[in-house]
């Protein structure tokens, strides 16, 4: 899978939807035309003292039509876009679901929350928050947001009552497929621009309820003398309510022609990244053999369908036909084509799991043994240590979900210690567990923050703080962004107040020892380009503004150089591997030239990051990739080029995943 290559996909099929959208505009109003000039042709043969002409190409009729169908469909969708401005958390509460949280005392919540943080380090993206559709019996997921930093990752009761641990692992890699490819975003925008065609159907029915009910309380006589208006309004209702049909098909239409090949690509990326075609194929064959199948009995399944794992909707031939998703069978045989066509009559699991079975496993299918890690990370405890990869396999990693990638999440979650685990999985705690990432080696400047956090903050995180800064201390740097990817969920639970009084509290740390480190930097971007959201009330869904590679040069020459001087030591090395990033950006010498290391201030390279954020992705393919060959030209990263670099890509939301070594071929 081709990450960027994704995006832009994505990209293209919101051009590809919008132009559906206008195409279903334009039927739906010559629709409304034809209904309406059908009722005034009728009421004339009935009522000719009401209508006393008509004209089947009223051009005058047919541009009121039309500017009132435009406007009703655009301000439909305009309020629904707005009303989902909080993105996949606003999804997630709209279908009934509630948030799991992270120290949940369910041990079926637990195996799910640790299978997510799993994937989540793996493929490099925050971890989403969770939700669970308590009152949904069926089988069925779905990932929702703008970005893969504000993700949300809902799942029902019934999968997780019925499914085992490998094969919540193939949904929720399903699901992460979606984050990667750039389908979340395109999903809400779907949900919003159908709702403008939906509301015609919704106005019908309005209009048919306030007349029949305005009909019951009239008088006899006023009846008839109103007679004409009433049946006009009659008309006008069910035309409407017709339309509105004609509308759910066409939406269905558009659905369908969006959704349906990405379920197969999302399909086989989780298959490829799990190794165990077990896993997803036996969900399949469990939503075959349940009763209530991946059906949903919210209301809000309908306008939702296309962004959940398994066909939400009761089937039928007809809306088999407009399904967003192609045939169980045929999703089964893709994964296992030596399957008997049987599918799997499910009892609902008994187990009470111990802590032993909710570590952390990936298993192969046929050898029932977690696979011998293969590959080698920044070992704990190292700060200035090299690990050896090369460019090409750097870039590799960026945005794909590989079965290296989720063994070295498995083994680095595993040598986490469980009080700093269970500390991540509460608000306080998770304050606790950030603020000792950022707390000082040398004594002065540690005294300093620590009398700062117990003025700061009420006893009981200042006393966390005590209890854990020793054991956050003794871990390597790795280990630290995955305590912080953990955190991640806690921490956007907070409310708009307490998470702007978090981040200012973070930059007083960093402020402690008046100057700014690269790691600190690092941490504290990723902390605010999630968090900030959160204070402001708006989500981060800005559209790509920026096509041109030479207008971000400016910018790309800052970043470039502050990544050069942040894990090269000698002056030559620096310009090499300056002059190599250069080259493959494919930009002269004349825009970009090493920027002197005074020049690369922390305040430049957020500017940069602000800007670069808003190209377009095949623009950020191409700056990541000179990214890439510049930190590892020399065959090597060390840890603050890798954290540096983490930090562009989040920015970007590029998800950059623990750097590791390939094994050998």
């Amino acid at each position: 899978m081709d990450f960027f290559g994704s995006q832009e996909k994505a990209r293209r099929n919101t051009g590809l939807l919008v132009f559906l959208f206008v195409i279903a505009v334009i039927l739906i109003i010559l629709c409304v035309y034809l209904a309406v000039s059908m009722a005034i042709f009728f009421l004339r043969q009935k009522y000719p003292h009401y209508v006393s002409s008509y004209d089947p190409f009223n051009l005058k009729l047919f541009l009121y039509i039309t500017g009132g169908t435009v406007a009703l469909v655009s301000l439909g969708s305009l309020f629904k876009i707005a009303s989902l401005g909080k993105g996949g958390m606003k999804v997630a509460e709209l279908l009934g679901g509630k948030l799991v949280p992270m120290d949940t005392p369910d041990a079926k919540e637990r195996r799910l929350l640790n299978v997510v943080e799993e994937v989540s380090i793996a493929s490099g993206i925050q971890m989403p928050l969770v939700y669970i559709l308590e009152r949904e019996e069926g089988i069925n997921a779905f990932a929702a947001g703008y970005t893969p930093s504000s993700a949300v990752l809902g799942i029902t009761r019934g999968a997780v009552e019925n499914l085992n641990r490998d094969e919540l692992q193939g949904i929720v890699a399903h699901e992460f497929s979606h984050i990667l490819n750039g389908d979340m975003r395109l999903n809400i925008r779907l949900i919003g621009i159908l709702h403008g065609i939906l509301l015609i159907g919704i106005t019908g029915r309005v209009i048919l309820e306030i007349t029949l009910r305005s009909g019951r309380h009239r008088s006899r006589s006023s009846r008839r003398k109103g007679g004409g208006a009433v049946i006009v309004f009659l008309g006008l209702g069910v035309a409407l309510v017709v339309v509105g049909y004609v509308g759910v098909l066409f939406g269905k239409l558009i659905k369908s022609a969006v959704s349906r090949q990405r379920e197969f690509l999302a399909d086989a990326a989780s298959v490829q990244f799990t190794r165990n075609p077990g896993g997803l194929g036996g969900a399949l064959k469990k939503i075959g053999g349940l009763l209530s199948g991946s059906r949903l009995q919210t209301a809000r399944a309908e306008e939702a369908s296309h962004l959940f794992f398994s066909n939400a909707l009761s089937t039928s031939f007809l809306s088999g036909m407009l399904s967003t998703h192609p045939p169980l069978e045929q999703r089964i045989y893709a994964i296992d084509p030596s399957w008997n066509g049987e599918f799997i009559i499910h009892k609902p699991l008994k187990i009470q799991e111990s802590r032993e079975k909710m570590k952390p496993a990936m298993v192969f299918p046929g050898t029932g043994k977690a696979p011998i890690p293969i590959f080698q990370g920044f070992p704990p405890g190292s700060s200035g240590s090299r690990i050896q990869v090369g460019p090409e396999a750097l870039m590799n990693q960026i945005g794909i979900l590989t079965p290296m990638l989720l063994a070295h999440a498995s083994a680095l979650l595993s040598s986490l210690p469980n009080q700093l685990r269970e500390f991540a999985r509460n608000s306080e705690g998770a304050k606790a567990v950030v603020y000792s990432l950022f707390i000082d080696q040398e004594e002065e400047v540690r005294t300093k923050q620590l009398d700062y956090i117990k003025q700061e903050n009420i006893g009981s995180v200042f006393e966390k703080v005590n209890q854990i800064l020793s054991r956050v201390q003794e871990l390597g740097r790795e280990a630290h962004l995955a305590l912080l990817d953990i955190a991640m969920p806690s921490l956007r639970g907070l409310d708009p107040g307490d998470a702007g009084s978090f981040l200012k509290n973070i930059d007083e740390l960093i402020k402690a020892d008046e100057k700014v480190t690269l790691f600190e930097y690092a941490l504290g971007k990723i902390l605010r380009k999630t968090l900030e959201p959160i204070v402001t009330g708006k989500a981060d869904k800005a559209p790509a503004q920026y096509y041109s590679f030479s207008a971000l040069a400016p910018h790309i020459e800052v970043l470039l150089s502050a990544l050069v001087r942040a894990g090269q030591t000698e002056q030559q090395d620096q310009q090499t591997a300056f002059e190599v990033g250069r080259e493959k950006m494919k930009v002269n010498q004349e825009l970009m030239t090493l920027l002197p290391k005074e020049e690369c201030s922390f305040q430049r390279v957020d500017k940069a990051l602000n800007i670069l954020r808003l190209a377009a992705p095949v623009i950020k393919k191409r700056f990541i990739s000179g990214l890439a060959w510049c930190v590892a030209f020399d065959k090597t990263v060390t840890v603050s080029e890798a954290q540096l670099l983490r930090a562009i890509a989040d920015t970007l939301d590029c998800p950059l995943p623990p750097i590791v070594t390939p094994p050998e071929k």
